[in-house]
């Protein structure tokens, strides 16, 4: 029962965090916003994306759609931040001018839009 209760708490507690959006990389349409937090339910996440879209448009210039509409964002996970490329399954930055530029890949959320299309990881 304690256990239970103190399991609740902390779902609680990890559910108030807010959100926190340590870097945003481009590459033409497809834009990788790397946060700290993210929600841990796809309620959660959708319900994020939809408060803020607007304050992404207007701070990070996200979306940046191509010629013909469609564009991709990726949130990933920033966990213990930039690392060297040495490890295989690493999302590396090219527009960094150093050797840690890699993150680990842990994807939150991914929205991808010709028709806007909410993918649920």
């Amino acid at each position: 029962m304690l256990l239970a209760f103190l399991m609740s708490m902390l779902a609680f507690w990890w559910s108030l965090r807010s959100v926190e959006i340590v870097a945003v990389h481009h590459k033409n349409e497809f834009s990788a916003v790397l946060v700290h937090h993210f929600p841990i339910t796809d309620k959660g996440k959708i319900d994020w994306w939809i408060k803020n879209k607007d304050r992404l448009k207007n701070e990070y210039k996200i979306p940046n759609p191509a010629s013909d509409g469609f564009f991709s964002i990726t949130f990933w996970d920033f966990g213990d931040g930039y690392k060297e490329a040495g490890k295989y399954d690493r999302r590396c930055f090219d527009d960094m001018p150093t050797k840690k530029k890699c993150i680990e890949k842990t994807r939150n959320l991914l929205c991808q839009m010709k028709e806007m299309v909410i993918h649920h990881l």
